[in-house]
C-alpha cells in the first residue's frame, strides 16, 4: 500500500511540537545562526575600514555600495566558505534535532554538533541533487521541478546516517506518487508564513519551526514507502 500524508495533519503536528519545544527550538536556532552572524559582523567591520573597500555602483539599486578589494576581498571569500560549511554542518544537526523532537525527545545544543562525515555526505548528496535538478531545468522547467521534489527528502536520510546514494535513492523511492501533494504543501507553507508575518516577528518565530517540523513529519510518513533493500 502506498503511504501518503495529510497536509493539514502535517501543519497541526508541526504546531503542536513547536508549542511544546518552542524555547528549545529557539536556542538551537540561535546557535545554528551563529556562523552567519559572525561572518556578517566580520565583513561589516572590514567594509568600515577606509582602505579596504571602494564604492561600486550596484545596477540593481542604482546606488553606490562599498565593495571589498585586495586581501580583504580574499578574506571575505574565505569567511564565506567557512560560514557556508558551518551553517550546513549545524543545519544537518538541526534536521536531526527536529526528527528527535518528533519522537518526543528533547534535543540539546551538542546534538547540533554531528560528526564531520554528516557534512561530507550532505555536500556530496547536495551536489548530485543539484546537478540532476539543473539538468532537468536545462531540458525543460517542469522536469527540473519534478526532479527537485523527488529528491527533496535526501537531507533527512543523511541526518539518519544513510550514505549518499542511499539517501538519494531513498528520497526518490518514498516520494513516488506524492509529488503533487509535496508541491501543494509547499504553497500551504507559504500561506502559513504570510499569516504569521501579519502577526509580526513573534508569529514568524513560530511559523518557521512549525513548517520545519511539519516537513520532518511528512518525511517520517513517506519513509514508510522505503523499499526493504534500502532500509
Amino acid at each position: 500500500m502506498q503511504h501518503t500524508f495529510s497536509a493539514s495533519q502535517a501543519i497541526k503536528t508541526g504546531w503542536e511540537y513547536t508549542k511544546k519545544y518552542f524555547w528549545t527550538i529557539l536556542k538551537l536556532s540561535a546557535v545554528a545562526y551563529l556562523p552567519s552572524l559572525i561572518a556578517q559582523l566580520i565583513t561589516a567591520a572590514m567594509t568600515a575600514i577606509p582602505w579596504a573597500s571602494e564604492l561600486v555602483m550596484n545596477p540593481m539599486t542604482n546606488m553606490q555600495e562599498p565593495q571589498l578589494i585586495g586581501i580583504y576581498a580574499t578574506i571575505s571569500i574565505v569567511i564565506s566558505v567557512i560560514w557556508s560549511l558551518g551553517s550546513a554542518w549545524l543545519g544537518i544537526g538541526a534536521v536531526k534535532s527536529f526528527l528527535m523532537i518528533l519522537e518526543d525527545k528533547k534535543p540539546v545544543i551538542k546534538d547540533l554538533c554531528v560528526p564531520s562525515l554528516y557534512l561530507v555526505r550532505l555536500i556530496g548528496a547536495g551536489l548530485l541533487v543539484g546537478i540532476a535538478t539543473l539538468l532537468g531545468l536545462v531540458l525543460f522547467i517542469i522536469p527540473g521541478i519534478y526532479i527537485a521534489v523527488r529528491l527533496s527528502q535526501y537531507k533527512y536520510f543523511i541526518a539518519e546516517w544513510y550514505d549518499i546514494m542511499t539517501s538519494i535513492k531513498g528520497s526518490r523511492a518514498i516520494t513516488q506518487g506524492n509529488v503533487w501533494k509535496l508541491i501543494g504543501v509547499g504553497f500551504l507553507y507559504a500561506g502559513v508564513v504570510i499569516l504569521w508575518v501579519i502577526a509580526l516577528l513573534i508569529g514568524l518565530l513560530r511559523a518557521i519551526p512549525t513548517i520545519a517540523l511539519a516537513q520532518a513529519w511528512i518525511y517520517t510518513q513517506l519513509k514508510k514507502n522505503l523499499p526493504v533493500e534500502l532500509a
